[in-house]
């Protein structure tokens, strides 16, 4: 992906000659994020921005290297999961998402409010129709997060499993 005959190589060619004006890439993983931001001029990062994510850093979760690199460079941050609480227990699926969603409109006001709140451009809803019309009535009144909302936040997180990395 990042050597010189990669894909991040030949989207650099084609935004050379015109073809395409923005160059983005997506992972759950952030250290594959780093490792794209520096072999490459990325336009925007899509990744896992959440609560439960920072009560459980773990290089191959924590995102705040990401964010943080993301904001010397002026690239975009799309944040994703933002109200993932994390796998689900069991097969058992009870809404329309792969992971198990934050699912009352508190739930899904603080989660969306502390992804918000971090260093990204915009934060992309679930899939889930009832938790996504959650999401953007509560990005309706969206007011940030300050420091000490979000450390207790973290803190009850941490008898949740994050979502990733996943095993």
């Amino acid at each position: 992906m990042t050597d010189e005959e990669g894909a991040l190589r030949a989207f650099e060619e084609a935004r050379e000659e015109g073809l395409i004006n923005h160059i983005g890439i997506t992972s759950h993983n952030p250290e594959n994020i780093m490792r794209a931001i520096e072999s490459c001029e990325l336009d925007t990062v899509l990744l896992p921005v959440n609560y439960v994510l920072r009560a459980h850093p773990e290089p191959r979760n924590d995102y705040t290297p990401v964010l943080e690199k993301a904001k010397e460079l002026n690239i975009g941050v799309i944040a994703m999961k933002s109200v993932a609480k994390g796998p689900y227990p069991t097969e058992e699926r009870t809404r329309d998402a792969w992971y198990q969603p934050f699912t009352t409109p508190e739930e899904v006001e603080e989660a969306l409010r502390f992804t918000l709140s971090q260093h990204v451009t915009t934060a992309a809803t679930s899939s889930d129709l009832e938790i996504a019309r959650m999401m953007i009535d509560s990005a309706e009144d969206f007011a940030p997060m300050d420091d000490e909302e979000q450390e207790s936040l973290i803190r009850r997180a941490v008898n949740y499993k994050p979502l990733f990395p996943r095993d």
